[in-house]
């Protein structure tokens, strides 16, 4: 997928040229090939703060659990007893409809989010999603950094087989909960174990980013391997 990553302002995208720096004025590149990604964040002086991985999650190999969010560095037992490894990482539903959000939107089900063990559906490793597809509700995954500091952003989508299948919308919104920029991902040319990678980097610090399923029925998705950059 080598030279897929696109220069994206919001002047160069779905909305009019006048909204380009009235929406945070940043420009954000996004990155689909995961060595490109890194190469990027490296030329502009940044260092991987942490990847989270999801293996920390106490769950049986081919298993699922559902539980509430937030998921964060705070104890979530039984899944994830101590927190997630990466500290300054939030991971919650979020049930307003339609892509870009403008705000976190938590549906405060005590099964907003799941949790898988390698094996699940061809799974090759612990990932997260959100559960709010078995309700019938296409609901998005907001990811929330905590910290001023983080200007890339990574991850890995994935499918199962025997769902419902569709690409992704992702939007990525400043520490103000301004949009700065938007992408399509398209949906994974396979089936679990394989991924989708993408990535992005933003000349502002980011915020949150939300991922849309687009997927013509509520399904189930996942997400893997967040990696956060900063500088150094």
């Amino acid at each position: 997928m080598k030279g897929r990553s696109v220069i994206a302002t919001l002047a160069l995208m779905v909305l009019p040229f006048g909204a380009a720096f009235a929406q945070g004025g940043s420009t954000c590149t996004f990155y689909f090939d995961p060595a490109e990604f890194r190469i990027a964040n490296e030329s502009h002086g940044k260092f991987t703060k942490g990847i989270e991985t999801f293996e920390e999650a106490v769950i049986d190999t081919a298993g699922k659990n559902c539980f509430p969010g937030p998921l964060g560095p705070f104890p979530s037992p039984p899944i994830f007893p101590n927190g997630l490894d990466v500290r300054n990482l939030i991971i919650q539903d979020n049930i307003t409809p339609g892509p870009n959000p403008p705000a976190p939107n938590p549906s405060g089900s005590p099964c907003a989010l799941y949790a898988i063990g390698s094996g699940f559906i061809g799974s090759n490793s612990k990932k997260v999603g959100e559960d709010l597809f078995l309700q019938g509700i296409n609901a998005s995954i907001d990811l929330l950094f905590t910290e001023p500091n983080h200007t890339g952003v990574g991850f890995k989508l994935s499918r199962f087989q025997g769902f419902p299948a569709g690409g992704w919308h992702v939007s990525v919104f400043n520490k103000a909960n301004e949009l700065m920029g938007e992408a399509d991902v398209a949906g994974p040319t396979a089936s679990e174990p394989f991924k989708e990678f993408f990535g992005v980097w933003c000349q502002q610090t980011i915020g949150r980013i939300n991922i849309y399923d687009l997927s013509p029925a509520p399904a189930p998705d996942a997400i893997d391997d967040i990696e956060l950059w900063e500088e150094v």
